[in-house]
């Protein structure tokens, strides 16, 4: 699990953490996808989160990212992407908030 703390300018804290379970660790199936890596987070000119990463499985069915804001309730389901999915923009996040994300990739059926 890789973790990432960022102090911006726009005085939002976040942290990220970046990890993949095998299909075997949830309720899909049992056949195992390669982790994301390289997560990188800009804010853009929106004040938007960007989300971006490098897909390294070839047989993952999407990617499943969860947050947890001001560590309060755990984390939650955020949205389900898509396969070879490699970016997505946080256009609900809120200035003085603490937030952690968690990206893994899945697969719901053996290939």
């Amino acid at each position: 699990m890789n973790r990432k703390l960022f102090n911006l300018n726009i005085l939002l804290i976040l942290m990220f953490n970046i990890f993949v379970l095998s299909c075997s660790e949830n309720p899909f199936e049992s056949n195992s996808v390669e982790a994301p890596s390289n997560l990188q987070v800009v804010i853009n000119a929106d004040n938007y989160i960007v989300l971006s990463w490098t897909d390294n499985s070839t047989d993952e069915n999407g990617f499943m990212l969860e947050r947890n804001v001001n560590n309060i309730n755990g984390q939650t389901k955020v949205v389900e992407l898509p396969e070879n999915t490699i970016e997505w923009i946080d256009s609900t996040a809120q200035q003085f908030l603490t937030y952690e994300y968690f990206l893994w990739a899945f697969c719901k059926s053996s290939k």
